[in-house]
């Protein structure tokens, strides 16, 4: 094969290999944080994305949107902002705005921002979805 012709066959391939590093840069990246907060009131906020939570560095670290068989829905979190803090627990339970996409938090594996009041109603909830939130 000559040079000329090897460079043409040579180029093709390398742009192909080029392209297909540069698309797979950010293809699956996942949503790392996972944080939560209890005020002196007992009124609070979490965000983050389940996979998060499960790979905290404190192992007791979890969050979890859950319903019962009669029908009861909660969200509960155990957090530590560090390895080695104590684990804080807290726990909502939906008004009727929030109980409306309960169904989809439960499916739900992007990312999650929950608020609550002092007497423990979730009042707010934030779903998103993406490819950065896997």
């Amino acid at each position: 094969m000559n040079t000329k012709r090897f460079m043409k066959w040579l180029a093709p391939m390398l742009t192909l290999a080029v392209l297909g590093a540069g698309t797979v840069a950010r293809g699956g990246a996942r949503y790392t944080s996972a944080f939560c907060v209890r005020n002196a009131d007992a009124s609070g906020h979490c965000y983050g994305s389940l996979v998060a939570f499960r790979n905290h560095e404190n192992g007791a670290t979890s969050a979890e949107f859950s319903v019962s068989s009669d029908g009861a829905m909660l969200f509960k979190a155990e957090f530590a902002p560090t390895a080695t803090a104590p684990v804080t627990s807290m726990s909502c339970t939906p008004n009727a705005k929030v109980a409306a996409f309960w169904d989809k938090a439960l499916l739900h594996h992007g990312y999650f921002n929950i608020y609550w009041d002092a007497a423990g109603t979730c009042y707010h909830l934030y779903l998103s979805n993406g490819s950065r939130y896997f």
